[in-house]
Formats: structure tokens, sequence, C-alpha cells
């Protein structure tokens, strides 16, 4: 009993300060690395939902354009009869709509994969305006 007594009144040597300040430098960049993993995991399923998103507005933008020359098309050949061009042209604007939805929703999860919270961790932003 008296030895762990006169073990805890002594201060920690040096060995163990700089054995503890080492131990805690490790787990440091571990969560900081974890945090990056899990960030990237995140920003990598952020650019595939992108690239979805923007392939998905290609296909309804190409559509649109089908749908505007067919338009025209069958406006000249009906001679002005719009019954048939206009109903194409309707569908080529709801088209270009839907394009313009999915083209803002891509824009928006853009925003998600910037490492806020690493970049937060590492003190290189001090911005607190950046958090989503």
């Amino acid at each position: 009993m008296n030895n762990i007594d006169s073990r805890l009144a002594r201060p920690p040597s040096l060995s163990t300060n700089v054995h503890d300040l080492f131990n805690s430098s490790i787990q440091w960049v571990k969560h900081v690395l974890q945090l990056a993993m899990v960030e990237g995991k995140s920003a990598g399923v952020g650019i595939f939902l992108i690239l979805g998103l923007c392939v998905g507005a290609l296909i309804l933008f190409i559509a649109a354009w089908f749908s505007i020359l067919g338009a025209a098309v069958a406006a000249l050949v009906s001679n002005n009869v719009m019954g048939l061009a206009m109903s194409l042209l309707v569908v080529a604007l709801l088209n270009l709509v839907g394009m313009a939805a999915l083209a803002f929703f891509a824009f928006k999860q853009s925003k998600r994969g910037l490492f806020c919270a690493t970049r937060r961790q590492l003190g290189l932003t001090a911005d607190a305006g950046d958090q989503t």
C-alpha cells in the first residue's frame, strides 16, 4: 500500500510524458484519417449520384431536342395545323423542365463533397458558414 502512495505522489517521468504525447498524436492522426475516410466515401457516393443525374439530364435534353425537331417537322408537314406540333412542343418543354430539375439537384449535391468536417478538424477553415 505504501508503494502505491509513493507512485501517486511522484510526477510522471519525461519518458512517460513523451510516450503519452506520442500515443495521443497517433490517436489524433487515426481520428483525422478516419474522418477523411468517411467523408471520402460520402464524396464518392455523391460523385456517382451527380454522374447519374447528369446522365439523366443529358438523356432528357436529347429527348427534348428530338421533340423540338419533331414538332418543327410536324408543323411544316401539317401546313399550320398545330394539334400534333403543339403536343410535341409540350413534351419537349416537359423534358426540358425535367432536365432542369435534375441539373438543379446535381448542383445541390455537388456542395456536399467538400470535406468540410475534415478541413474544420485540421483548422484549415475558419468559416463556420460552410457547414452542410
